[in-house]
This record gives C-alpha cells, structure tokens and sequence, in this order.
C-alpha cells in the first residue's frame, strides 16, 4: 500500500481564501447552501466572490474570495438578510424573505454578476475568538 493509495475516492473540497479585514469591491460567482461534510446537520451559506479592488494587500483584482456563514450562529440570518438588501438596492427590509434567500442559492444563480461593496472589522467572539464583520451595501 503506498502514500497515495486512497486518491482514487478521494473528495476534493472546495478550500478557497475568505474575505478579510478592510474595504472590498465584489463581484458575485455564486451565492450556495450546503451541509457539512464533517458535522452532520450543520448547514452554511457560502458566497464566492471575484474581487475587484481591495485594501487589503494580500489581495488581488480577480482573484476568488468567499464569505461563509454559519447558519448555527445567532446572527446567521440577519448577517445574510442585510447582504441580499446590497445585492437589491430597491428593496426593503421586509422584503428579504425566505422565498428570496431560498432563489438566490437556487441553481439558476441569480446573484452572479451583481456588484456588491464589503467593509470588513475584526471583532472579539463571546468566546475570545476573533472574527470578521461585514457591513454590506450596493456598490
């Protein structure tokens, strides 16, 4: 049996970089819902986005960031309601419904290629963990 035995049913997993701290200018690939491969019945919602500017240096135009959300979390569904208002200038908030959120992961994709803008601050969990707030709004 050798190192790569195993390959052949090997998964390959969608690794990619996550937005950051600072001020981002996007483009929407894909808006997408999915269940955890390693803890079963924990479901995220997962944007990718093609950056199109960004201060933060380690970034470049073009290149694919992604925003996950934990949909466990407290401030799953409020973080992800005040995304799709960026995405629909026009709406309001009550507007942001189920059905719509439900549409926007749905395989015709509607939100790819709508420009959204992303202000990114570090922030301190309850737990001491750091993580990255998003303020959205339409670019």
């Amino acid at each position: 049996m050798g190192i790569f035995s195993g390959i052949k049913e090997a998964q390959i997993t969608g690794a990619s970089k996550y937005l950051g701290p600072g001020q981002w200018y996007l483009k929407v690939k894909k808006c997408e819902v999915f269940e955890s491969s390693k803890k079963k019945g924990r479901h995220f919602f997962l944007v990718e986005f093609e950056t199109l500017e960004s201060t933060d240096p380690h970034s470049v135009p073009g290149e694919t960031r992604s925003w996950l959300v934990n949909l466990d979390q407290e401030a799953a569904l409020g973080n992800i309601k005040a995304f799709a208002l960026a995405l629909t200038p026009d709406a309001q908030e009550a507007d942001i419904d189920e059905e719509m959120v439900e549409e926007l992961v749905s395989s015709e994709n509607p939100a790819a290629g709508l420009e959204v803008r992303a202000e990114g601050v570090t922030r301190e969990s309850k737990n001491g963990n750091e993580y990255t707030r998003f303020t959205w709004s339409s670019s």
